[in-house]
């Protein structure tokens, strides 16, 4: 449990089921700035992801956890100015 706890935070799997199952659709979007800064790359953040993906899909509670759309990007507000935001968002 403690090392799930590491990848969502606690209690969003729950409400992502409960918003499912009351047939909603749901969206996750992240900023993943670590990636700007260079602490990990995105083939990390991919292994990150798909372990998400396991716990989320795992246990009675929170079958229906997973989202149907995931969003992320490497953006870094420090590292990156407005133009640059917008250069990148057609790439």
């Amino acid at each position: 449990m403690a090392e799930s706890l590491r990848l969502v935070i606690p209690g969003s799997l729950e409400a992502i089921a409960t918003l499912r199952n009351a047939g909603y659709t749901v969206t996750v979007a992240t900023n993943q700035s670590g990636i700007a800064r260079g602490h990990f790359d995105e083939q990390m953040f991919d292994t990150i992801h798909d372990k998400m993906l396991v716990l989320a899909g795992n246990g009675e509670k929170t079958a229906k956890a997973v989202p149907e759309a995931f969003a992320a990007t490497p953006i870094c507000a420090d590292l990156a100015t407005a133009a640059d935001v917008l250069a990148g968002a057609g790439a």
